[in-house]
C-alpha cells in the first residue's frame, strides 16, 4: 500500500502535471474548507484559513498510512485521538458560542473575514 501511495503521489502527466485524480483531493479539500468556514460564520470555530486547515487535516490523515506502513505497531486510536485533540485546539474560538448570543443582522464575534 506504502508503494501504491509513493506511486500515486508522484505520478505527472506527459506535461509534468499532478495526475487529475489529485482533483479528487482538491474536492475533499474544497468541501472541508466549506465546512469550516461556515463554523467560522456561525461562531462555532475561530479565526485561521479555511483552505490551509483542510489541506493540513487532509494531509495529516494521508500520511496515516505511511506512519502505519513505518510502524504496524502504531495505536491507531492514540493516534487519531490525538490527531483529534489536535485540531481541535487549533480551531476552537477564542469563546464559548453556546454562552454568546450575536444579535441578528451582526457578524459573530469571531468575524474571520479577513480570512476570505
Amino acid at each position: 500500500m506504502l508503494a501504491l501511495v509513493r506511486i500515486y503521489n508522484a505520478f505527472r502527466d506527459e506535461t509534468g502535471r499532478p495526475n487529475p485524480a489529485f482533483d479528487a483531493r482538491a474536492t475533499d479539500i474544497t468541501i472541508v474548507a466549506q465546512l469550516l468556514r461556515h463554523g467560522q460564520d456561525t461562531g462555532r470555530l475561530g479565526c485561521f484559513d479555511p483552505h490551509i486547515m483542510a489541506t493540513v487535516m487532509k494531509a495529516a490523515l494521508d500520511d496515516l498510512l505511511t506512519q502505519y506502513a513505518d510502524n504496524p505497531q502504531l495505536d491507531l486510536q492514540a493516534y487519531g485521538a490525538e490527531l483529534a485533540a489536535l485540531f481541535e485546539k487549533a480551531t476552537r474560538p477564542d469563546h464559548d458560542p453556546a454562552t454568546s448570543s450575536v444579535p441578528a443582522g451582526q457578524p459573530p464575534i469571531n468575524d474571520c473575514r479577513y480570512h476570505r
